[in-house]
């Protein structure tokens, strides 16, 4: 019986929110690197020989079957059947993580765009995330990478109006000082920690990032501004993350 495939990029928040929800139920699966450019047309045609599949093609995405699962939220839903659990979902909560997880993905989007506008001008930092070119070629692939990145940014526009500070004084306010957003550990908790890591970012052994991708990542501004919640995501991948 062949196990489930996840395709994901091993360094986006958005990934990880998967990751971390089918390690934590212990799900088995197969991990797969997707590079975008690369990789792009076949797994098109994979996900569009299975049923029901219509969707704009993002990672993460998982195939189970004929499953297909495209986007973080319904991969960790997927987990959570699979395991026979309701700790990351609990039932009575669906409605409040559902909105948090959209709090958590406009956050994101408007953090990739600033992580995008400062790798366009970090040449050490597009070597860094060339690591599966071989390093021969890895200068050579730079214009491929600049390519990836003005496509990646049409692809994901984010509205002007919106303030990284005044989303995450929405995730403040939901935590109010506690180690978790419910009673116990959630997806709620998972979805919220995830747009941290473009505000101060982790490195090994949960992300394996370059010094000149970390500076990409980084906003130290709101670092300061907003320590104690660095200080709360830090806590939950101590805890809780394997």
């Amino acid at each position: 019986m062949s196990i489930p495939v996840l395709y994901c990029i091993g360094i986006s928040p958005w990934s990880e929110k998967a990751r971390w929800a089918l390690d934590f139920h212990g799900v088995s699966y197969e991990k797969v690197e997707y590079q975008v450019l690369a990789m792009a047309p076949l797994l098109k045609f994979k996900a569009r020989k299975k049923r029901k599949f219509t969707d704009k093609l993002t990672v993460p995405l998982m195939i189970d079957g004929d499953e297909i699962y495209t986007d973080s939220f319904d991969i960790a839903r997927y987990a959570e059947r699979q395991g026979g659990s309701e700790q990351l979902f609990p039932e009575q909560d669906i409605q409040r993580i559902q909105r948090l997880d959209s709090l958590s993905e406009r956050l994101l989007n408007l953090l990739r765009a600033e992580v995008f506008d400062r790798t366009k001008g970090n040449h050490q930092a597009k070597v860094e995330r060339l690591s599966f070119v071989s390093e021969k070629w890895r200068e050579r692939a730079v214009p491929v990478l600049d390519y990836m990145v003005n496509f990646l940014e049409k692809k994901y526009p984010v509205p002007a109006e919106e303030s990284a500070s005044s989303l995450l004084q929405e995730i403040r306010a939901e935590l109010k000082g506690r180690p978790y957003v419910l009673d116990d550990f959630s997806y709620a908790d998972i979805t919220l920690a995830q747009p941290l890591q473009f505000v101060s970012p982790l490195g090994g052994p949960y992300y394996r990032l370059g010094e000149a991708q970390i500076k990409t990542m980084e906003d130290v501004e709101l670092a300061r501004e907003f320590s104690d919640l660095i200080e709360w995501r830090d806590a939950l991948y101590e805890k809780h993350r394997l």
